[in-house]
């Protein structure tokens, strides 16, 4: 008796176990395991092309250094002195790539809903994902279904700094030089003066830089404590409270702010005496530490008071920073 071919009618039979029958089909009637039908010259390029896009992840992931931690550990990424950067994206769409799912783009509401949520974990700056992510829809390259209106969200977001807003400069180790006296305010302090230790005298080269965890500081409420040591003392105070304000007594005639800007931080209001003397603008292209902002006037030798004011632009532009003064 001869054995049914496991390739003919037999399969069909109906008094078969249907077990049995699904047991002796082949695998490719359920899955499609065969490869393209690409010439050998292009499937030889496979595993070439292959290994270079896994190199050049590689390479390039540790450059980018983003930290897509979740937005729940920014602090954590902070306080260890990294920077944090916050993901963020125009939409999502797979369905035609692979059946998965959809996240619409809404005409940009979902950039601005991710900017919006991801601001308050104050971001030192922003992964994009993605420019040409074509195949999961994740692209903001302009193209003919979209055109340019996800890059023109993103703008919107990210704003443009004021022309009049002071020139930062890394902090250097301070060597006053003589400035015309262009303000003179009147002595009306409003606020309890305590000593310092160190007032240089009126006139002469010393100036003294005072770290934001000196006594001497008074904070209101709203602000923290950041620790990192990218900061003057590896560690600087960040308020995101509107009207938050901190205070400093020093004897000098002339004073210098030391803080760190990014894209997200704000403008305090700097007053001497009570007297508004200038705005002081901290929002920069991308976070900076030890930015340096120089009181362009000369003061009369005495006491003062310096008091900053904090002032939120928006929804994501609301943090505000100070790192340390320098007195001269």
């Amino acid at each position: 008796m001869t054995a049914p071919d496991a390739s003919g009618p037999a399969l069909s039979d109906p008094t078969r176990d249907p077990a049995e029958k699904i047991a002796a089909e082949p695998t490719s009637a359920h899955y499609d395991t065969r490869l393209p039908e690409l010439p050998w010259s292009r499937r030889i390029q496979i595993p070439f092309i292959a290994a270079a896009v896994y190199g050049v992840i590689r390479i390039l992931g540790p450059t980018l250094r983003f930290e897509v931690l979740g937005w729940q550990n920014a602090e954590r990424v902070h306080a260890a002195g990294k920077r944090w950067y916050a993901p963020l994206n125009p939409g999502y769409n797979s369905k035609l790539l692979d059946g998965g799912s959809c996240v619409p783009r809404r005409n940009g509401d979902t950039i601005r809903l991710l900017w919006n949520g991801n601001a308050g974990s104050n971001p030192d700056g922003w992964g994009f994902i993605s420019w040409n992510e074509i195949a999961e829809n994740t692209h903001i390259k302009p193209m003919q279904k979209w055109g340019s209106s996800s890059l023109n969200t993103l703008a919107s977001l990210i704003g443009v700094a004021p022309a009049s807003a002071p020139t930062p400069t890394r902090v250097i180790l301070p060597s006053p030089t003589a400035i015309p006296p262009t303000i003179a305010p009147t002595i009306a302090p409003t606020l309890v003066s305590t000593a310092v230790p160190a007032t240089p005298t009126p006139g002469s080269a010393t100036a003294n830089t005072f770290d934001d965890k000196h006594a001497a500081f008074a904070y209101s409420s709203g602000w923290q404590t950041v620790s990192t040591t990218n900061a003057y003392g590896s560690s600087y105070k960040e308020t995101s409270q509107d009207g938050a304000t901190v205070s400093f007594p020093f004897t000098g005639q002339s004073f210098s702010l030391i803080y760190k800007g990014g894209i997200t931080f704000s403008k305090f209001d700097v007053y001497v005496d009570e007297t508004l003397v200038g705005t002081l603008d901290q929002k920069m292209g991308a976070a900076t530490y030890q930015v340096r902002w120089d009181f362009p006037g000369q003061l009369p030798s005495g006491n003062h008071i310096l008091k900053l004011v904090f002032k939120v632009t928006s929804s994501t532009i609301n943090r505000g920073s100070l790192d340390a003064v320098i007195v001269r």
